[in-house]
């Protein structure tokens, strides 16, 4: 997983990092009630069993907006018992950008 924030501060993480980002995450947003917003923008094959996702997420917390968008490329394949696998992701943390 590779993570580009502002001032082009570059992330390169591994499953335990990851893992341990998820876990701060859910401890930053617990009990503020948070809302993910996405906007999709495109979807495409990228083999015969995987696809390339784009889009958008913003953030809501305790019915207010966060001053984040984030802009994440996400890879997929298909396993054999057909469900989906997260293989690769790139995602751009950006602040003050309005999506129309």
């Amino acid at each position: 997983m590779r993570w580009v924030g502002p001032g082009t501060n570059i992330s390169d993480w591994g499953y335990e990092e990851t893992c341990n980002g998820w876990v701060g995450a859910y401890k930053q947003y617990e009990g503020h009630n948070p809302k993910w917003h996405f906007k999709e923008m495109h979807i495409a094959p990228a083999s015969e069993n995987e696809v390339i996702a784009t889009f958008w997420v913003t953030f809501e917390m305790d019915g207010k907006f966060i001053d984040v968008v984030k802009l994440f490329v996400q890879r997929f394949r298909k396993e054999q018992n057909d469900e989906w696998k997260l293989i690769r992701e790139y995602c751009e943390h950006l602040s003050s950008v309005a999506l129309t």
